[in-house]
């Protein structure tokens, strides 16, 4: 996928020079993402376990590692949506060119983008499955009461075939924290591709292996999250 045709020169990752000079034993780094104005943390080198298991651990948490393209991003195949469960309210994410849609996971963008031959249908299903809550759009930004937020389900994200979990304070944003301004942190553009950035990211424990090129999904402690 040519995004443009201009060439641009990659320097070292900090992660790859860390490892190189000896700092951290593998080019390995984690995020741990608490939400909306919490405190969150990156870790270098082997994973934080006390990021994902208290003190009253008996075994190691369950986690969902994702294999990746080998290309320029962290990309891989999304296949399906769901609402308030992985049971019922979802459909597969197909795009018009394959039986898949190509989606790039992004920790530096605050939304998730999907393109605009899905929006407006994941967008319907969403207010429908939520009760008819009231939306609306303006400039391309979609608003929501804020009092509405707490009778929103959360959103399932089907990729390589496990489901990853976005509550509905992950994906809504108070943008005065008063409660006076809301609005949905899901965006769309023309490219036929998904840009998974912080939503799908809060609550989990993401471990990124540079060697493997793979994401490790893990619910960090008090999250709530579950990896169905």
């Amino acid at each position: 996928m040519l995004l443009s045709d201009e060439l641009i020169y990659v320097g070292d990752l900090f992660v790859d020079k860390l490892w190189r000079v000896g700092e951290i034993m593998s080019p390995e780094f984690s995020f741990a993402m608490y939400g909306i104005g919490l405190n969150s943390y990156i870790d270098f080198g082997k994973p934080n376990e006390s990021r994902v298991c208290d003190e009253n651990c008996n075994q190691a948490p369950k986690e969902v590692v994702f294999g990746f393209n080998d290309d320029f991003y962290w990309s891989t195949a999304l296949q399906g949506i769901a609402f308030g469960n992985t049971e019922y309210n979802g459909f597969a994410l197909d795009s018009p060119t394959q039986s898949y849609s190509y989606a790039i996971f992004d920790t530096g963008s605050p939304h998730l983008t999907l393109p605009d031959y899905i929006y407006d249908k994941v967008l319907n299903k969403l207010i429908e499955v939520s009760g008819e809550q009231v939306f609306y759009t303006k400039d391309g930004i979609t608003f929501v009461d804020c009092f509405q937020v707490g009778q929103m389900l959360p959103i399932y994200l089907m990729v390589n075939q496990h489901w990853l979990q976005v509550d509905p304070y992950d994906y809504v944003w108070d943008v005065e924290n008063d409660g006076s301004t809301c609005i949905l942190m899901m965006v769309q553009h023309k490219y036929d591709f998904f840009i998974l950035g912080q939503p799908i990211f809060q609550g989990y424990y993401t471990h990124h292996n540079l060697d493997y090129v793979t994401i490790g999904f893990t619910p960090l402690v008090g999250s709530g999250k579950d990896l169905p």
